[in-house]
């Protein structure tokens, strides 16, 4: 299943649109292999869903596997970098006050507003 994953979320890091691959068969291998996706693989699923429908307006994942990846996505506490530390203090520095880690109804989190 990892390498499923690491396709579908390749293509979207890369942006590289193939509708050719990412059609039925593929929707169907998901759902024959649901149960054996990790918790990454289904965060790297996540973000490749996004990107199939907000960048390339196509159809992304069914919607039991998109929920299911989306709960996963939303889970996960993110990771504050040493840069957005440091990015963030040059923020208030300079009297702005950046809303650190906001959180879109997508699951993305936003570094700093």
């Amino acid at each position: 299943c990892q390498h499923i994953a690491n396709i579908a979320w390749s293509y979207a890091v890369a942006n590289v649109d193939t509708p050719g691959l990412f059609n039925a068969s593929f929707t169907n291998a998901l759902l024959e292999r649901m149960d054996s996706f990790n918790l990454s693989h289904l965060s790297q699923l996540y973000q490749w869903h996004i990107w199939q429908t907000e960048e390339k307006s196509h159809t992304g994942l069914p919607f039991v596997i998109e929920r299911r990846c989306y709960e996963v996505f939303t889970s996960i506490d993110p990771t504050i970098s040493l840069l957005q530390r440091e990015v963030s203090s040059v923020l208030r520095s300079l009297d702005l006050v950046p809303k650190e880690e906001k959180v879109t109804q997508k699951g993305y989190s936003i570094d700093a507003l």
